[in-house]
């Protein structure tokens, strides 16, 4: 699989942290998520944060960092950026305001953001800037963590970098952030899981995703292999298949694309059957006909 320009940034192995109370806040929360990677302090004053010695630059670190937090002023935010891109870090979280999001307050907001971009180079930066570069709205979430709603670790329908910025700097820290492009409403949206059955070994539930999962306790189970005819048979047993077909007039859902992607999650389960412990796509958004599906969060476990 070729890996993508953001792996490093949102799976680090090594964190460099930049500022005083910023730093000490990100510290805490990798403490308190038990990150097991390395975590530089970098400050010209300070000697330690939080137990950690501290280094005086981004040349004295032991190597370039995978993922960094940045929470200085926004013209040291610019040099420390520009220094990290130099020596190959992974990517790069900012914290200071006063870029394009302050063009009308700071008259230099935009031409410091043209600054933080060149500085950057080929190096992602914040999740603002990812976003921005996606188009607006988008939806931000924190990585590592199972349920993100009931966590605080998602938020949705941002529409421009400063929100964006907010909503990342007040989620929990784990692996990093993944920002998407916000989808349409959907006709419907389903909860496409797996788990293994101790005597039967593994199963395809699908049911009312989101949060009508336990809401709605409407879910089938199919046995697998599974062809597309019992995926279709197997969905029109559903109350929520209503909304699929045109609920009082309204839109249908493309019940063929969701088959197609059940099915492509089924054929997952039995060729890895091995090593699979549990899969869960929730949810599964069925978009209006002939528009397809979106499965907005996967998780998947490994056997041990």
């Amino acid at each position: 699989m070729t890996a993508s320009p953001l792996d490093r940034l949102l799976r680090p192995q090594t964190i460099a942290v930049f500022g005083g109370r910023e730093a000490r806040r990100v510290i805490e929360q990798c403490d308190r998520m038990g990150f097991s990677g390395k975590i530089w302090p970098v400050h010209p004053k300070l000697d330690e944060v939080l137990g950690r010695a501290c280094y005086r630059s981004v040349s004295d670190l032991p190597s370039a960092p995978d993922a960094a937090f940045v929470g200085v002023n926004r013209t040291l935010t610019v040099e420390i950026v520009r220094s990290l891109s130099a020596a190959g870090a992974g990517g790069a979280v900012c914290y200071a305001s006063g870029f394009s999001e302050a063009t009308g307050e700071l008259g230099d907001g935009a031409e410091l953001q043209q600054a933080l971009l060149e500085a950057a180079g080929d190096m992602p930066i914040d999740a603002g800037e990812q976003a921005e570069r996606l188009g607006f709205p988008v939806v931000l979430k924190a990585l590592g963590i199972a349920h993100k709603t009931e966590a605080g670790a998602v938020a949705l329908n941002l529409k421009d970098v400063e929100t964006v910025s907010n909503a990342a700097a007040a989620m929990p820290l784990n692996a990093g952030y993944l920002v998407e492009k916000m989808i349409d409403p959907p006709v419907a949206e389903l909860i496409v899981g797996a788990v293994r059955d101790p005597v039967f070994g593994l199963s395809l539930t699908l049911g009312a995703g989101g949060i009508l999962v336990e809401l709605l306790e409407d879910s089938v189970i199919l046995p697998l292999p599974a062809t597309k005819t019992e995926i279709y048979a197997a969905i029109s047993r559903l109350k929520l298949a209503k909304l699929i077909y045109g609920y009082r007039g309204r839109p249908k859902g493309d019940l063929d694309a969701a088959v197609v992607a059940i099915a492509a999650a089924a054929d997952y389960v039995v060729t890895n059957a091995a090593w699979l412990e549990e899969l869960d796509i929730n949810p599964l958004m069925v978009l209006p006909e002939g528009q397809g599906v979106a499965a907005v969060d996967a998780l998947i476990r490994r056997r041990r």
